[in-house]
């Protein structure tokens, strides 16, 4: 109920509605004034549902943020087939009491079904839930169930869109050669059913920037999925990421400030703009905005990553190797992080890394490994012709992090190498000056 009205609403310009990701931890019954200021809203719609066999009974109410009155409030009893009936009823009424004055598109967007299989988009929902987890076990599980819901319904176009996300993420554990077809066939699906669809365009740009390394044609699609829907979030988002790969960071860090603000409480985006403070070489503020996604999801295994990159630059070993033992307890690594933790412990940082470059290696004969994790290693140790040789199979595999090699401050002793250049005109990018 939430995400289809979230949805719904998304699409009228007039107004801000946070993501299904910003408001999942609300599921509880709460305060909804309390959860308004935290979200930094100015209204919350709050609900309940009940269920008796076939019928159901929604109760909702739009609150004002800043005295807790009530906008609307409104009861529908419906039979539990006819819930998107409700759905619609309900963005109506919300429309009408902020008084909107919508466009004929708007109009036709709030009437639109993304589905008309309950099921179908139940099964699109797990997905999504699972995909907002940010791990590889639930990429796997959003896949499994996106899968699902297109087998429903073949024409329900955000689930395809969905499907083209899940698989795209599962780059960063298997290789792109597996993924590329795949993901490009679920997005352009999507784009099939649904041309005007944000999310389908939002798709199908990811794949052309991390997939195709196309930043010209990437640019295209993120910012007409943008034009779509100006409050997408993730639109922002991905913007902020391509722009910071060709080195543009005072306009990465404008969207991904914007994507922010639409989504406050996600650790990704927080989290993104951190990395793009790191690769400006803004330590300081880079290590401060890790702290605030730290603050907001404690087992977001990103947050650790870059906490590892920011700590090496500011010289601080024990720093480093505590963010990279968080980074491998959150990414599904205890044994490796108790190992690494040991040899610092007993030997120090050299020693610390070689046994995880040790791990990783036996690792590697049962799991994929990107080979841009040991590269990064490699250049710890000072190993060059070893960093260049898994960089460069880093390239041949389109490992996603490959896409900010241009940026990154742990690569500035490669960058009168020959063949670091050769690599970073490949992938497009550019470094900064």
């Amino acid at each position: 109920m939430a995400d289809t009205l979230i949805t719904e609403l998304s699409n009228i310009r007039d107004i801000e509605v946070r993501p299904t990701s910003a408001v999942i931890a609300y599921t509880a019954p709460s305060d909804p004034v309390a959860i308004g200021r935290k979200l930094g809203v100015e209204a919350v719609l709050d609900g309940r549902i009940q269920r008796a066999g076939d019928r159901v009974r929604v109760t909702a109410q739009l609150v004002r943020v800043d005295d807790g009155s009530s906008l609307w409030a409104g009861k529908f009893d419906e039979d539990l087939k006819n819930i998107l009936a409700v759905q619609d009823a309900i963005s109506a009424r919300i429309v009408s009491a902020l008084t909107l004055d919508l466009s004929g598109d708007e109009k036709q967007s709030l009437e639109k079904h993304a589905t008309e299989s309950s099921e179908a988009y139940q099964l699109y929902l797990r997905g999504r839930y699972h995909w907002y987890r940010w791990t590889p076990e639930g990429w796997q599980r959003a896949r499994d169930y996106f899968e699902q819901a297109v087998a429903k319904d073949p024409k329900f176009a955000l689930a395809w869109s969905g499907l083209a996300d899940a698989i795209s993420l599962q780059q960063w554990i298997r290789p792109r050669n597996e993924l590329a077809p795949q993901a490009k066939a679920a997005a352009s699906r999507a784009l099939e059913l649904d041309p005007r669809l944000p999310e389908a365009n939002l798709s199908l740009g990811g794949i052309t920037l991390f997939f195709d390394w196309d930043h010209k044609a990437a640019e295209r699609v993120i910012k007409h999925a943008i034009e779509l829907n100006p409050n997408f979030a993730q639109g922002h988002d991905l913007y902020a990421l391509l722009l910071v790969s060709e080195a543009r960071f005072d306009e990465a860090i404008a969207q991904s400030r914007r994507a922010r603000e639409l989504d406050p409480t996600s650790p990704y985006m927080n989290t993104d703009l951190g990395q793009i403070y790191y690769y400006k070489r803004d330590y300081d503020k880079a290590a401060e905005q890790i702290r605030v996604a730290l603050a907001i999801d404690p087992n977001y295994a990103d947050v650790f990553r870059y906490g590892t990159s920011i700590a090496e630059q500011q010289k601080d070993e024990a720093g480093a190797i505590d963010a990279s033992v968080k980074f491998l307890v959150a990414n599904g690594d205890p044994e490796i992080a108790a190992a690494v933790r040991a040899a610092y412990a007993s030997s120090g940082y050299a020693s610390a890394q070689q046994v995880w470059l040790a791990e990783l290696t036996k690792k590697s004969a049962t799991t994929y490994v990107s080979p841009l994790d040991v590269a990064e290693i490699h250049a710890r140790l000072g190993h060059r012709e070893e960093a260049i040789a898994a960089l460069r199979k880093a390239i041949d595999d389109r490992a996603p992090g490959a896409t900010w090699l241009g940026g990154d401050p742990r690569w500035d002793a490669y960058r009168d190498d020959p063949r670091f250049r050769a690599m970073l005109k490949e992938l497009g990018v550019v470094p900064p000056s």
